[in-house]
């Protein structure tokens, strides 16, 4: 519950800042600029499907974080990542993925997610080395 709030709470904090330049200002007396043409060529990742995706990853990468059935090196591994790169990044590199392989459909979140762990370098399951059993000295049974 703690993680929860604290997650809802840096959302806040990097919605608000971006939300309050956004906002249309009352008080100025000076006409509205007008808007910008759009580029002929837009910045990597700004295209609504890019967009859609990165929303998709966020998501996953936040469920995962909260989830007890993923180990704290595959949490650790999607920290890093989610700290060192952009999700507008994590988006174009999986979109990347997504179009070389016709097997994936890029509209499927399952697949954006798992592509997405993988362009990150998240480790897959693997059952810790102290779990797996040792034929020369067994477990003791109980009683």
């Amino acid at each position: 519950m703690r993680k929860t709030i604290l997650w809802a709470a840096a959302m806040a904090v990097v919605a608000v800042p971006s939300m309050a330049s956004a906002a249309p200002q009352k008080d100025s007396k000076k006409p509205a600029a007008p808007a910008a043409a759009p580029a002929a060529n837009p910045a990597p990742g700004a295209s609504p499907e890019d967009l859609q995706r990165g929303v998709i990853i966020l998501r996953a990468f936040s469920a995962a974080l909260s989830s007890d059935k993923v180990s704290k090196e595959q949490k650790g591994a999607m920290i890093v990542c989610l700290y060192n790169n952009p999700i507008r990044t994590i988006s174009v590199a999986t979109g990347k993925v997504l179009a070389e392989n016709p097997k994936l459909d890029a509209k499927n979140p399952q697949h954006i997610s798992a592509v997405a762990a993988t362009v990150c370098a998240v480790p897959h399951d693997a059952p810790p080395v102290a779990a797996t059993p040792d034929k020369k000295n067994p477990a003791p049974k109980g009683r």
